[in-house]
């Protein structure tokens, strides 16, 4: 009665729970998850320190006051107060901020690998789910069909048509298979659960599961591969163009005073002017050969990076068509069994043909062959979400 109930209450589940599919999970994850707001905070705070940055310098105010105590004549009271404002020259400001601007662009562009990575982490959570799904419907429909075998059996018992030990053997095999099926059920429900909370959704949605990529050889999209990583590096191969043109000048800022005294017996008005003259220091030019250093090795350290890729896309593409055969294969294998052997000893086993053991044998390794093509079904997924992740597309 109790293995009834599980499978009724199970099919409950399915019918009133709503179905929600991966399109309605990513948009929910990325919409409430913390990860894309933060990294839009960070984007923010980032420009935000830029412009702070490169913002002008502020007037600054200074003064002084003095007792003068002369030899001759009545003391008093001497001050002098002034103001003074350092420009920067040129547009220094504007490619300073420039350059920071396109430094946060690439920092943004590998934050979005990072979204992208999640993104297809919850894809392959979502498909992992959905064969978990298929599993248990398999190992319940084999369970329903011997349940319905071991019934027959045990009225055939009461006529002394089978032995005890036959009888015995399959009840075994019926234990065993409802044992199967409640583990099988517990990790379909566990991959539900991490999937609902990852994707902020209520607790009570199913996957909806129609919308799962096909299995195929040809998984690689058209269109440019490592966009992410390509703009990231255009852009911080630019921020050091930029960053050599701008310590190519002789005179970066001057810095302009103006100053009242008020003396004893005169008032004082002056005005002020001081430049720094760069070309008595090396620091703008070690600044330039900085630069000039970081681009090349940003080069050397780009075009390493881009063979390693193609190196790893290659190892990914051999995995995925070598686990596509393979599933195939044993699709034909199940397909076989399913359509041929199964009914052939079910009906040798039935007329008394066949031993019980041969019966069991059989069943045996069909649950064998149904396992290692689901098993080969996670892998391929897995394999493939991890190749999206790496050729950086945000889908097919």
């Amino acid at each position: 009665m109790g293995k009834t109930v599980l499978v009724v209450l199970f099919s409950l589940q399915s019918i009133f729970a709503s179905s929600v599919s991966l399109e309605k999970i990513l948009e929910s994850a990325n919409k409430n998850g913390s990860l894309t707001q933060a990294i839009s905070q960070e984007n923010l705070s980032r420009e935000a320190g830029n412009k702070a940055e490169n913002a002008s310098h502020p007037l600054e105010l200074y003064g002084s006051i003095s007792q003068a105590d002369p030899m001759v004549g009545n003391r008093a009271k001497e001050y002098s107060v002034g103001i003074s404002k350092n420009l920067i020259l040129d547009d220094i400001l504007q490619q300073e901020s420039e350059i920071n601007h396109l430094i946060n662009q690439a920092i943004f562009s590998e934050d979005e690998k990072t979204v992208l990575d999640f993104n297809n982490g919850l894809k392959d959570l979502y498909h992992q789910h959905c064969i978990d799904k298929n599993i248990y419907q398999s190992v319940n429909r084999s369970y329903e069909s011997f349940l319905k075998l071991y019934r027959k059996k045990q009225q055939a018992y009461r006529y002394q048509e089978i032995s005890k030990v036959e009888l015995i053997r399959l009840e075994v095999e019926k234990e065993s298979l409802y044992a199967q099926l409640k583990e099988v059920h517990r990790k379909q429900e566990i991959s539900r659960e991490n999937l609902l909370r990852v994707g902020h959704l209520a607790h009570n949605q199913m996957m909806l599961c129609t919308d799962i990529y096909p299995i195929r050889s040809e998984t690689l999209p058209n269109g440019d591969h490592f966009a992410y990583t390509k703009d990231a590096y255009q852009k911080r191969m630019k921020s050091l163009q930029k960053k050599v043109q701008r310590y190519d000048n002789s005179f970066e800022s001057i810095e302009l005073s103006m100053q009242y005294d008020k003396e004893m017996d005169m008032d004082r008005y002056s005005v002020g002017v001081s430049i720094p003259l760069n070309f008595t220091s090396q620091r703008s030019e070690q600044k330039r050969l900085e630069a000039l250093y970081q681009s090349s090795a940003l080069q050397q350290r780009h075009e390493h990076t881009m063979m390693q890729k193609q190196n790893d896309l290659s190892t990914l593409q051999s995995e995925l068509k070598n686990r596509v055969i393979l599933i195939e294969s044993l699709r034909l294998n199940l397909k076989k069994y399913q359509n041929h052997l199964l009914p052939l000893m079910d009906k040798s086993y039935n007329i008394g043909e066949s031993s019980v053991i041969d019966y069991l044998l059989t069943q045996e390794r069909y649950h064998q062959l149904q396992q290692e093509y689901y098993a080969n079904q996670k892998s391929y997924y897995h394999t493939l979400f991890k190749l999206y992740t790496h050729i950086e597309k945000k889908d097919q």
